[in-house]
């Protein structure tokens, strides 16, 4: 049974320990001003008590106020603010007249992050390669969407099914996915507990209350557990004890696009303090529309050679849903006794002919809306001044389109989160869980091919054609059935009347192009209609999936004898539910065949789960100069064998206020393979895909262009095991006079790689039958339901595979108002045979900004993003995406007077081919404006 935390108790037992608690000391006043350049005060300055979480943010006028107990002497405040030099100032008794003046920070180097070792470190001396970007560069740079924005960074790449559904990837392997590495909010993992995936942002935090983000690259399973593979993403949310009062943002721009989004935080008393957090967002969403053909599939291959787009025997293309085969060369048009008496392929001729199928525009209704809704919630309080638990709530609701295995149209797909925390400012305990639903999500490749199972009625007079339906009666001609008729008697027609081949085809597809209805035809709402509405598995393409995820994790930091240590632990159970409709479970539970008979296991839902832990020790030699840290983890799974993560590194600081530090370090990551990989069970039609964490199959190899059947001999896919990859890094961070410079290299050695293999096998690993393949039994035959078909497992690679890259960031700051950015990206992977990796990433990648504040009011951030020309390959369809250039620009003026910020932006602004996902659309130019309030 899954694991349930009760939350709602330790939210009671945390407020009664609240109410009970009180004060060691009776507490007095500091109060103060802080001022920045020129004398000016500091709105929004972050005032804490060192050891605490007493503070709050400084007001309009720069001042504050805390209540700070002297029992034990002196105190130390600690000041920080975007843009400036945090300030540690020794306060030896009440006062309130306290005058801080702090300093403009000359670069992003003053940075502190704390994803790196999971401490508080300067992010020149973090251990691997760390971007940190903060609330203030996020509200500057022109975006959408947060995750799409971070495309800019170095080694960073994003995948966009649409407009709301991004996916990150470090260090290669990128996909809609976003597999490999992690997402956390404040310390909570937001995955989609049904899709393993992060649907974008919707279940992260409203960009309103991004304290900022951090990204650390590459293996990080030692301190973040098995599927910190290539990378963590780690979202701060704004603390409501230090950061309180109203904001809001509001904005509109092309393509409908309406955003708002307000955040209210306040502090009640000492103790207790609470925010309240929404946000809307809504736009028409890119369509895709790549009619070219599909390089997957076996049947768009004539003779080896990739049948065209525009063949009048139709094709499967990327991004028109449905095309079946109703016609083949065995189609037989003489009935004969005992057999055929003419087949049409003695007329000539060659292939399968293909229904239409539908475009993605037809199918969503030509216009889909994109969608976010989220709102979120936390009540904090404070056991002690070094004690704070938390309960926090989040739900959200969306739209959008995303790709993976098929192009997905999520209609109200929502997810909740709650989570409890109780720390210390050395100790941490976490409990959270994730739920997810479907909503009204359906397949739209499903939605294509069941569509043509619909009655077919005649465009002229709307009437259905009545045929014999074996059983004696009658039932209605379906629109696949009345396309393979009339195609094939004209075809035949034609020849038998000398007509060309050519000819013959161009005349069949000219007699066809009436009977499927397309978007605005009331028999097309009316097949549409009716698929939607069928519930049966294997004939629905919606979705019923429900899952939740369960976790509890906890870390707690000490001194050793001199030595910084650290230890944590998480436990995380996984509850899946799809009825059916993605995983091996329900009607679609596992198939079990004996004597000809097959039948499937009763299963009604799927658990799994996995628990680990980490030590890290850290220690600091010759003066300071040369910090050493290394941790070991190791991680259970229940499907799997236990593994061992380790990570040493090395960080040497130079130079006058060790403004130069060199880095390196080794590391070893792991990666359970996904609840898909492990789970799914999805018929896409063209093949069927499969989770392998059985016995593993028996096949025939295949290749797209061997159209008449598997090439070579039998070949063995053995059960699915845990991804291994050993990495290596060195760099250098520091500050050179007015320049920000962080250079890193990466080599990484993967093991057991997981990636797809297509062959030709049955869905119970049994050794298939080639001759099915030519003459497949019928659906009424007990051997259909395994019958050798095309299928599609997630496995490991024999081989290794290595991979490459080099990073390098420049930031110059000429002035206040210029600062200028550039960024570079090389990314290398050795070429792997037959197994299908997803590199998905440009081998060159550079980035060219400028950001500044002009006077007292107007700031600005340009961004040019080149990539280079790469090969994109998923389940979905594999292309590849050309070279192009995007560019993003925003502007903004501050009134203060009314606390208002006006903006003005837009993001790929000369609209080029902006693609990142291959069988996505191109993320097209919008352009916008608003305001934000933020008294």
């Amino acid at each position: 049974m899954p694991i349930r935390f009760p939350l709602a108790r330790l939210l009671g037992a945390a407020a009664l320990v609240a109410l009970l608690a009180s004060p060691a000391a009776l507490a007095q006043t500091v109060s103060g001003v802080v001022t920045g350049e020129g004398g000016a005060p500091l709105p929004g300055v972050n005032v804490v008590l060192d050891g605490t979480y007493v503070g709050q943010a400084t007001d309009a006028d720069g001042r504050f106020g805390l209540d700070v107990s002297f029992d034990r002497g002196a105190r130390t405040l600690v000041f920080s603010f975007t843009g400036y030099q945090t300030r540690r100032v020794e306060v030896p008794g009440p006062t309130s007249s306290l005058a801080v003046s702090l300093e403009p920070d000359v670069l992003s180097g003053g940075d502190v992050v704390v994803s790196a070792s999971r401490v508080e470190e300067s992010i020149l001396e973090a251990p691997v390669t760390v971007e940190r970007v903060s609330m203030a560069q996020l509200q500057q740079r022109p975006s959408t969407e947060v995750i799409a924005s971070l495309d800019r960074l170095k080694g960073v790449d994003v995948s966009r099914s649409s407009m709301l559904i991004s996916s990150l990837s470090t260090r290669g392997f990128n996909s809609a996915k976003s597999e490999r590495l992690i997402q956390l909010v404040d310390g909570f993992d937001f995955v989609d507990p049904t899709l393993s995936l992060y649907v974008g942002n919707l279940g992260g935090l409203p960009e309103i209350d991004l304290a900022g983000v951090e990204i650390v690259y590459g293996a990080n399973s030692a301190l973040y557990g098995a599927n910190a593979f290539n990378g963590v993403v780690l979202f701060q949310s704004r603390d409501p004890f230090q950061d309180q009062g109203l904001s809001v943002t509001a904005r509109g721009g092309e393509r409908g696009m309406m955003e708002a989004q307000g955040r209210w935080a306040q502090r009640v008393g000492d103790r207790f303090a609470y925010k309240v957090v929404g946000s809307y967002f809504e736009a028409d969403d890119f369509i895709s529309a790549n009619y070219s053909t599909l390089t997957t599939i076996p049947g768009n291959f004539d003779g080896g050679a990739l049948r065209s787009a525009t063949d009048p025997r139709g094709a499967d293309l990327v991004n028109r849903y449905g095309e079946v085969a109703v016609v083949t060369p065995n189609t037989c048009l003489v009935p004969a006794a005992g057999g055929c008496g003419l087949t049409i392929g003695a007329l000539g001729l060659e292939g399968n002919v293909y229904t239409p199928g539908f475009s993605e525009g037809d199918l969503v209704l030509g216009d889909y809306r994109a969608m976010a809704a989220r709102v979120a919630g936390e009540l904090s309080v404070l056991l002690a001044d070094d004690v704070k638990a938390s309960i926090v709530g989040a739900y959200a609701d969306g739209n959008g389109i995303y790709q993976s295995s098929n192009r997905y149209a999520f209609d109200g797909v929502g997810s909740r989160r709650v989570g409890a925390t109780l720390e210390g400012t050395d100790w941490a305990i976490r409990a959270f869980a994730n739920d997810s639903e479907p909503g009204n999500t359906y397949d739209l490749g499903f939605l294509g091919s069941f569509m043509n199972r619909a009655p077919y009625q005649d465009p002229d007079t709307g009437e259905m054609i009545m045929v014999p339906n074996g059983a004696g009666g009658t039932r209605p001609l379906i629109y696949a059935e009345r396309y393979g008729q009339v195609y094939a008697a004209t075809f035949a027609g034609a020849r038998q009347q000398g007509a060309s081949v050519a000819d013959a085809y161009a005349a069949a597809a000219a007699a066809t192009s009436g009977i499927y209805p397309t978007l605005g035809d009331p028999r097309f709402d009316a097949a549409r209609d009716l698929t939607l509405a069928n519930e049966t598995p294997g004939s629905s393409p919606t979705f019923k999936s429900d899952g939740q995820i369960y976790n509890l994790d906890g870390q707690y930091r000490f001194d050793l004898g001199g030595i910084g240590a650290s230890v944590g632990a998480n436990v995380r159970q996984y509850a899946l539910n799809s009825q059916g409709t993605l995983y091996s479970d329900g009607p679609n539970s596992p198939l079990v065949c004996s004597g000809g008979t097959c039948t499937r296991e009763t299963r009604d839902d799927i658990s799994n789960y996995d628990f680990g832990g980490y030590l890290q020790l850290r220690a600091s030699l010759l003066d300071d100069a040369l910090d050493l840290s290394a941790v070991g983890r190791v991680d259970a799974f229940e499907n799997f064998d236990a593994r061992f993560s380790p990570r040493a590194s090395a960080v040497y600081s130079f130079g006058p206020a060790d403004r130069h530090n060199l880095r390196a370090s080794v590391s070893r990551a792991f990666r359970q393979p996904a609840q898909l990989d492990q789970f799914i069970s999805l018929d896409v039609g063209s093949l069927l895909l499969l989770g392998n964490i059985g016995d593993g199959y028996e096949g025939l190899a295949f290749t797209p262009t061997a159209a008449t059947g598997p090439v070579g001999g039998p070949i063995t896919i053995d059960p699915l095991t845990v991804e291994q990859m050993d990495s290596f890094e060195v760099g250098y961070k520091g500050l050179l006079g007015d320049l920000f410079a962080d250079l890193s290299y990466y080599r990484s050695l993967y093991t057991d790689f997981i990636g797809t293999r297509r062959f030709f096998g049955r869905e119970t690993g049994d050794t298939p039958n080639p001759a099915e393949l030519a003459a497949p039994p019928a659906p009424s035959d007990p051997a259909y339901a395994n019958r050798t078909r095309l299928l599609q497992v997630w496995t490991n690679a024999d081989q290794e595979v290595t991979t490459q890259g080099f990073l390098a960031s420049l930031e110059y700051r000429v002035d206040r108002a210029f600062i200028p950015t550039v960024n570079y990206t090389w990314s290398d992977i050795e070429e792997v045979d037959d197994l299908i990796l997803g590199f998905n990433t440009p081998e060159h990648k550079v980035n060219v900004g400028a950001s500044g504040q002009i006077g007292p009011a107007l700031g600005y951030g340009v961004n040019y993003r080149w990539v280079d020309t790469y090969d994109y390959a998923m389940p979905f369809a594999e292309g590849t995406i050309e070279s192009h250039g995007v560019l993003d620009v925003q502007a903004s003026y501050d009134v203060p007077t009314f606390g208002v910020t006006l903006l003005a932006g837009g993001t790929n602004l000369t609209d080029a081919d902006n693609l990142s996902a291959y069988g996505a659309a191109p993320m097209g130019r919008i352009l916008y404006a608003g305001l934000r309030y933020n008294p």
